[in-house]
């Protein structure tokens, strides 16, 4: 593997006042280099992590939570995000884990975006969060698609998609001034619109644009979700910049799935080297315990759920969920015109022919031949029929709306900064 495919996986992208990294935490420095490990065992951490982040969180004292009911709700989102690829994994099933890892790239972002803005501050979370991090960049580069590669079209369509974003978040920013809490926020989206954009001039690289365009929408929510809870004041122009974000990424979502369709699950358990080995704060036994339970609906997760009520602000933040469902359900619904016009123009061919079937009616005799093309004429109707492919495709945007709230549901400065510094 490239050395420029390698950077790209490590999902950072440096800037000149310093770098970022996928999960905002403090830098936790490698144990050792060229660990053996697996997929199958890197999946099992990722979950010990994130059950380890949110007891940690749920035994915390209200009093120092801070402003956290958005890191509640990401936290309880990853949660059902790492049981989805879990489940996935379990089954070998090759569709569901092009569904689950751009959920949990989601999720994992916005739990990023929420812990810069939350305020908590704690060791314990912050080296869990940041192990979290790197056993995802090493998970995703191990189960990479074997058969990545995609058209030029798709590296046009990218891009666009890229370049609108990247457009709207320049002009969301300057709206920002000198807020040096969204400023760093609009930094991170720019940074991963830019990696996103290098990614995407690799056509075997093309899976990796569609993590980080995940990464956008997770970071944007998150963000969106903490300005409606806790700052009015941008309530408004942020919703326009989400909003036309939640849109754009949902082909992302779908794009993503095509990837590893035909993904091999003989190399999922097999021994690979990695670079590097993260420490959890979790002990053994409770390593134990929280390997087995992340495929249940543990009392850990529970806690979690029960701090997000005690908020007083799910109400408000849950309503972010809803309006990403109506977008995306919005996004379905233009694909499906605009299959239903391109399927009503083809239509015309068949009226053509009825045309021609006037014939008949100067035959006089012939009348019958009319009704035979009247008969023909059905088909159009069964082009009609056709028309019901949108739905489904409305239909794999719920998959799609299944995977954002996997990962939506499907998310401090200093803390992204360490957290990228240790990264690179």
């Amino acid at each position: 593997m490239s050395k420029k495919l390698s950077r790209v996986l490590l999902l950072q992208v440096a800037l000149a006042t310093g770098s970022f990294a996928f999960v905002a935490a403090p830098a936790l420095p490698a144990m050792a280099a060229a660990v053996q490990t697996s997929a199958a065992k890197l999946l099992e951490q990722q979950a010990v992590a994130v059950l380890s982040i949110a007891n940690t969180y749920a035994a915390l004292p209200k009093d120092t939570r801070a402003k956290s009911a958005t890191f509640a709700k990401a936290l309880s989102d990853t949660i059902d995000a790492y049981q989805a690829l879990d489940a996935a994994a379990k089954k070998k099933d090759s569709k569901a884990l092009g569904k689950a890892l751009p959920a949990a790239a989601t999720a994992l972002a916005k739990l990023g975006s929420a812990q810069d803005l939350s305020g908590i501050e704690d060791a314990k979370i912050d080296k869990d969060l940041t192990a979290l991090n790197g056993l995802f960049r090493q998970y995703a580069q191990v189960v990479a698609p074997k058969k990545s590669g995609g058209s030029d079209k798709a590296k046009g369509e990218n891009s666009k998609r890229i370049q609108a974003l990247t457009a709207k978040v320049t002009e969301m920013s300057s709206k920002h001034g000198k807020d040096s809490r969204y400023s760093a926020s609009d930094a991170r989206l720019l940074a991963l619109l830019a990696e996103a954009n290098k990614a995407n001039e690799d056509a075997a690289a093309l899976w990796m644009v569609d993590l980080l365009l995940a990464e956008v929408f997770g970071y944007s929510s998150g963000t969106y979700e903490y300005v409606v809870a806790y700052d009015p004041t941008y309530a408004a122009d942020y919703k326009t910049y989400w909003t036309y974000a939640s849109q754009e990424t949902s082909y992302f979502y779908t794009e993503s799935y095509s990837y590893y369709e035909e993904y091999s699950w003989e190399s999922y358990e097999e021994t690979v080297s990695v670079e590097e080995s993260y420490e959890l704060s979790a002990t053994s036994e409770e390593y134990s315990e929280y390997s087995s339970e992340i495929d249940t609906d543990s009392e850990i997760e529970a806690s979690v759920d029960a701090s997000y009520e005690e908020s007083g602000l799910s109400d408000e933040i849950d309503q972010v969920d809803t309006e990403a469902t109506s977008e995306e359900d919005s996004a379905a619904t233009d694909e499906a015109v605009n299959s239903e016009d391109a399927g009503a123009d083809s239509a015309d061919a068949p009226a053509d022919g009825g045309d021609s079937a006037d014939a008949p009616d100067d035959g006089g005799d012939s009348a019958d031949a009319p009704d035979d093309g009247g008969d023909s004429a059905d088909a159009p109707d069964d082009g009609g029929d056709s028309a019901d492919a949108p739905d489904d495709g409305g239909d794999s945007a719920d998959s799609q709306d299944d995977g954002g709230d996997d990962s939506a549901d499907d998310g401090g400065d200093d803390s992204s900064d360490d957290g990228a510094d240790d990264g690179q």
